[in-house]
């Protein structure tokens, strides 16, 4: 009688198990190797005292201290703030000039311009138009939320 041997599953599953052995530990090599190719990068260290978060307040003490000059005169003018110079000529305020809004204009003075002068308002028929009337000379408000009003009539 002839018998049949059962060895070619148990070869099988043997050659499976040493291939599957070998996949596992080439995985495993792999990103060490991959890793070692890379340069290192520097671990952060802290340092110091962590700052400490400023307190939230509603105060508007943040807000940037100044005060103002308001233009009084009739709708639809141009106006445009004068200084006069060392020369006595009047110099345009680049920054201090436009439309009347329902008659008036308010410009912020910063704090730094505290009580300088003197200034003048010129009020014009529109940008480069003709110069209607002027204010008298006056000096810019002395302290913060000041408003200095002048009228040109």
């Amino acid at each position: 009688m002839i018998r049949k041997s059962n060895t070619f599953p148990l070869t099988l599953a043997l050659f499976l198990a040493v291939l599957l052995g070998v996949l596992l530990l080439v995985s495993a090599l792999v990103p060490e190797q991959a890793a070692a190719d890379l340069p290192r990068r520097p671990t952060p260290v802290p340092s110091g005292t962590p700052p400490t978060p400023e307190p939230e307040d509603d105060d508007e003490d943040d807000a940037p201290v100044g005060a103002y000059i308001l233009l009084s005169s009739p709708r639809g003018t141009w106006s445009v703030v004068q200084w006069q110079g060392n020369d006595d000529r009047w110099h345009d305020v680049e920054g201090w000039r436009g439309a009347l809004e329902g008659g008036m204009v308010i410009w912020w003075v910063d704090q730094k311009d505290f009580g300088g002068g003197p200034f003048r308002w010129a009020v014009y028929d529109g940008p480069g138009g003709a110069q209607l009337g002027l204010s008298a000379p006056f000096s810019l408000p002395a302290e913060a939320n000041q408003t200095v009003g002048i009228s040109v009539p």
